[in-house]
Parts: structure tokens; sequence; C-alpha cells
């Protein structure tokens, strides 16, 4: 099931889908982590060399069951980490 709509999402990326629909469908899977305020946005903090910058995404604590049909999977970024939920209401 979850592999039938995982190529569902990307068939409506493909297709020109617009972003919230596709989310809503990914949401459905139940992969992703929600925060214990029960959204299911975290935000990042992401530091270079000379600039700091956040963004903001799904935490989705087991991406083998997503990328299992790739050979491995994405490697960790050194400059994106998760922020403290204190910082993040900033």
């Amino acid at each position: 099931k979850t592999i039938s709509l995982l190529k569902s999402i990307r068939y409506a990326f493909s297709a020109g889908s617009k972003y919230d629909q596709v989310q809503k469908r990914f949401q459905k899977l139940k992969l992703n982590k929600k925060t214990p305020q029960g959204t299911n946005i975290w935000s990042y903090r992401i530091t270079g060399t000379e600039k700091k910058s956040v963004i903001k995404g799904m935490l989705i604590p087991d991406a083998a069951r997503i990328f299992k049909m790739q050979a491995e999977l994405p490697t960790r970024n050194p400059r994106l980490a998760l922020m403290a939920l204190e910082e993040s209401a900033d």
C-alpha cells in the first residue's frame, strides 16, 4: 500500500499537481514524525561558512522505508540541524 501511494505521489508531482495536494497525500502515509504540538512541520537550522538560515520541513525517521527502491540512502547533511522547539517558536 505504501509503495502504491508513493508512486501516486510521484505521479502527482510529475503531472503538475499543487504542492499542498501532494503533501496531503504524503501525510496520509503517516511516515513523518509529528511535533509535540501535533503539527507536521519542524524547523531546521542550516549553518554555512558565512551564513545561517532556517528552513521548515517534515521529519521522516525511517527514510529507508521511502528510499528502499534506491541502492543507498541520501547521506546526512552536516550543515542541517533540527532546532529545539523553543528556538523554532521565535
